[in-house]
């Protein structure tokens, strides 16, 4: 933002004073985090509400449900099924979430779906995939809604729907539709989609993901030769284009630097010892063709080179003194993103979560020993800035911050029953979160499975749940990105 500029609360504002609902309520949004004006704006909101303005009653509901008072959960599924009513399809998915985990209203699974499916068919993929999720639970005649349903939610980018329309066709052995929805989902960055393929040896489409990275994983963590045979070429190819990098550093070729690099570069946690170069370049920013005269000079003052990898299999790095190293996001034949690793991280990409406790013998709990991966978007980078992306807090961190929900999320009968006649002794889940500026759960990643879909589901709606004192920065309420992994024992 230059000087002078108007902050983006002083826009809301603007808005409202022009009679503008949104901006009204996003001005009391900001509001309900400051005790002196948390009355007057949930009243404002009321009102708002009930002029039938939907993202106000979501707003209210909110509020409500932070006081975690057990009295007000009825109030919190009267004004989130009221903001449905209004068109919010964030909302009915939600309200299918309060009647799964009896929350203000009786536990109804039936009634949920339905919410879920309602929410589908007006374009919300959540609700696509809650939908499905509970179809393959369930089983029977509702296997039949699998196909449709979770193809529309992948149609509409949720790739973890594209996930489970892959996992219905394998179940069915229905290799034409893996193949191509596989194809799908992995151009939109399901790793799960790019897994089929590379399985099969087939070559990659053009996807979000660093191919280097997808054949790493496949190769070092799932144990796939034909991702092993192919990721030296890939690795080396990466490597000519970090050296092509380094090379117009260099010789300040703006040129070919820009040949090798996205349009705009993603960049995150940069350290420079110029106060120009600090000024322009540290933090999180979306580099444009512009900068690039001014970056490849404040790259060149840190004498920047290219770290080799360790091994044949592992992906080079930039680097420079002291001791500072850069991961790069490669795609489509240009870097696309850059970013600082942490002095102690290991140059190769990670794999997915370990498990990062010993757990619980007797149930579920969540591990929060080590940080979860770098906050770096599965999504489209072209065209949003990387400050669009919300920091990362480590779990541990995190779980001294959380204030209210289930800890130990265990499965249900039916499900441990389906564990028993598995001969499953250990189940490891882990997922990341995305905390509101209030605290609350606007998003859940399923980052590894514990092999059990009805536990799975189980453990996503359920951290919906959970609340946490909000994190800030620079004194200001922040959304913040964390992990957490379960781990569930049964004898």
């Amino acid at each position: 933002m230059h000087k002078g500029e108007p902050t983006e609360h002083e826009l809301y504002q603007r808005a409202c004073d022009h009679g503008i609902a949104r901006g009204c309520v996003q001005v009391l949004h900001d509001q309900l985090t400051q005790p002196r004006s948390l009355d007057a704006a949930m009243r404002k909101l009321d009102q708002w509400c009930s002029r039938g303005e939907s993202t106000a009653c979501e707003e209210l509901a909110l509020a409500y449900d932070l006081s975690n008072a057990p009295q007000e959960t009825e109030r919190v599924f009267t004004l989130t099924n009221r903001a449905c009513a209004l068109g919010d399809l964030g909302a009915c998915v939600r309200v299918g979430i309060l009647h799964e985990l009896k929350w203000g209203v009786p536990k109804n699974d039936t009634v949920a779906r339905w919410y879920f499916k309602r929410a589908c068919e007006r374009g919300a993929p959540l609700g696509c995939r809650y939908f499905v999720q509970d179809a393959m639970v369930v089983g029977g005649v509702m296997l039949q809604e699998v196909p449709p349903i979770s193809q529309r939610g992948c149609e509409m980018g949720d790739t973890e729907a594209c996930g489970l329309l892959i996992k219905f066709y394998i179940a069915t052995h229905d290799e034409p539709a893996l193949l191509h929805w596989a194809t799908e989902a992995c151009r939109m960055g399901s790793f799960a989609g790019c897994l089929q393929l590379i399985v099969r040896d087939i070559e990659l489409p053009k996807t979000i993901q660093d191919p280097v990275e997808l054949y790493h994983n496949a190769c070092n963590v799932v144990k796939i030769p034909a991702a092993c045979q192919r990721l030296p070429k890939l690795v080396q190819a990466e490597d000519d284009l970090l050296r092509g990098v380094v090379a117009a550093v260099a010789k300040q070729d703006t040129a070919t630097f820009a040949k090798l690099v996205a349009n705009e570069v993603n960049m995150r946690d940069l350290r420079f010892n110029d106060p120009d170069c600090a000024t322009q370049f540290s933090g999180t920013i979306a580099l444009t063709a512009a900068q690039h005269p001014a970056f490849i000079q404040c790259l060149a003052k840190l004498a920047v080179r290219v770290e080799p990898a360790p091994d044949y299999l592992s992906t080079p790095l930039l680097a420079y003194e002291p001791d500072v190293s850069l991961a790069v996001d490669v795609r489509d034949g240009v870097v696309q993103r850059i970013w600082r690793l942490p002095s102690a991280q290991a140059p190769s990409p990670p794999p997915p979560p370990p498990p990062l406790s010993s757990g619980s013998t007797n149930g579920a709990a969540p591990s929060t020993e080590r940080p979860p991966p770098p906050p770096l978007s599965s999504g489209p980078t072209n065209g949003a800035a990387p400050s669009e992306t919300p920091p990362s807090v480590a779990p541990a961190t995190a779980d001294a911050n959380r204030i209210a929900g289930e800890k130990n999320i265990v499965p249900d009968d039916e499900t441990k029953t389906a564990i028993y006649l598995a001969r499953s002794t250990r189940l490891v889940g882990s997922f990341k979160l995305l905390i509101t500026a209030h605290g609350t759960i606007a998003n859940v990643v399923m980052l590894k499975s514990t092999g059990f879909i009805s536990y799975d589901r189980t453990i996503e709606r359920r951290l919906y749940g959970w609340k946490y004192r909000p994190f800030t920065v620079n004194g200001k309420p922040t959304p913040v990105w964390t992990a957490v992994t379960f781990i569930y024992s049964q004898r």
